[in-house]
């Protein structure tokens, strides 16, 4: 059976705080979004269950959220929560500040069938683009447009993606409050550059894109 690593950037903030950036609070825009994105995620992860495993008005189970520690990122898991049911969850410093390999630390840790991270743009997105692309270097974002269009046009014909969304992850990053489904077969410490496959799921697309 595969695992599902879902990575969510937080949801439509206000650009300044008094408490600087890590106590930057959602629009209530953000917060219209956090909700809705609930609602197509589950929806989501509810019809990649095999047929006989799903039952009518069943939530559907996550064994783990991580998420950064900033204000932001607690008020779009706070939205969506509701619409599933959660085993665990957790704040980390790191999935604010951290760089690839120590989101993925976390991620390694990871028991179940199911796990959320919800972060920031670059990481969360250089993330997503690292364990899906094998010929993407995503240590640095301009780089990993270049290798991602290399590599999108002798490989992405093997993959069923939307090509569109992919060239847009790789040159923009993810939009507010749009989650990324990784899919991979194996343990969760096995997670490693290019062994997922991706389906993205998005609430809407936006006018503006604070951090």
């Amino acid at each position: 059976m595969k695992r599902t690593l879902v990575l969510i950037r937080h949801a439509q903030a206000e650009p300044f705080s008094l408490n600087g950036d890590h106590g930057r609070v959602l629009t209530s825009y953000g917060h219209q979004q956090s909700r809705m994105l609930g609602f197509s995620l589950a929806h989501a992860l509810q019809e990649m269950k095999q047929d006989e495993a799903k039952k009518e008005g069943e939530k559907p189970q996550v064994d783990w959220v991580a998420l950064s520690d900033a204000q932001r990122t607690r008020e779009t898991f706070r939205g969506l929560a509701p619409q599933f049911d959660i085993a665990h969850s957790f704040s980390d410093r790191s999935l604010y500040s951290g760089d690839i390999e120590e989101i993925l630390h976390i991620a390694r840790s990871f028991t179940g069938q199911t796990a959320f991270i919800i972060g920031h743009n670059p990481t969360i997105s250089d993330v997503a683009l690292y364990l899906t692309f094998p010929d993407a270097l995503v240590e640095e974002h301009n780089e990993s447009v270049a290798s991602f269009q290399k590599y999108a046009s002798e490989e992405i014909r093997t993959h069923s993606l939307n090509m569109r969304r992919i060239k847009a992850l790789s040159r923009y990053g993810a939009d507010l409050a749009q989650a990324m489904i990784l899919r991979f077969g194996g343990e969760w410490k096995d997670l490693r550059k290019g062994i997922c496959e991706l389906e993205i799921v998005t609430y809407c697309d936006l006018s503006s894109s604070h951090g």
